[in-house]
């Protein structure tokens, strides 16, 4: 007996099933969890990601980049977390995010959420859809915010916050 015939024999009474990259790929990406090389890489900076918390600015003696991520410096992009009003399209990554009509950034991620019943993603956009010193709030951007879904056009919401479980008081309790 393998070790995966040993887990599941183990688990039967329990309901232990199989889980693949995709169910795990879509709680990581309705909790906002972000990805090195999707959501965030070497251009990036903490603050345009929602990470800003991460930085010590008062690090005694600072830091090398120290002021190349000053948080008073505008953001001309900010990271956000998008779901679609239809629940029957998917999203993957690259797809469009337009606002009245115009392309004002990208998906980085994207995965049918289970949890909140819509397929959801990471994105970047363009700072004046959000603010460059929006802090996190649900709904963020203007109306007649939609993604280009394989050449079709889907009503979308932003959020600054992740859409399942905002607060973490789930992931603490």
């Amino acid at each position: 007996m393998d070790v995966d015939d040993a887990v599941m024999e183990a688990g039967a009474d329990l309901g232990v099933r199989r889980a693949g990259h995709h169910a795990l790929d879509s709680l990581r990406v309705e909790k906002g969890y972000r990805h090195l090389g999707h959501d965030i890489g070497p251009i990036d900076d903490p603050y345009m990601v929602g990470l800003g918390f991460t930085v010590a600015h008062d690090k005694p003696g600072g830091f090398v980049g120290r002021d190349a991520i000053d948080p008073a410096r505008p953001r001309t992009h900010r990271q956000v977390y998008v779901r679609l009003d239809d629940p029957e399209p998917l999203l993957l990554h690259g797809e469009s995010i337009l606002a009245d009509g115009r392309i004002v950034g990208r998906m980085t991620s994207g995965a049918y959420g289970h949890t909140i019943g819509a397929a959801c993603g990471l994105g970047i956009v363009s700072s004046d859809v959000v603010g460059s010193d929006a802090v996190g709030s649900d709904a963020v951007g203007a109306g007649g915010i939609e993604v280009d879904c394989a050449g079709q056009r889907v009503p979308a919401t932003l959020s600054l916050r992740p859409f399942h479980d905002p607060t973490g008081a789930r992931l603490r309790s």
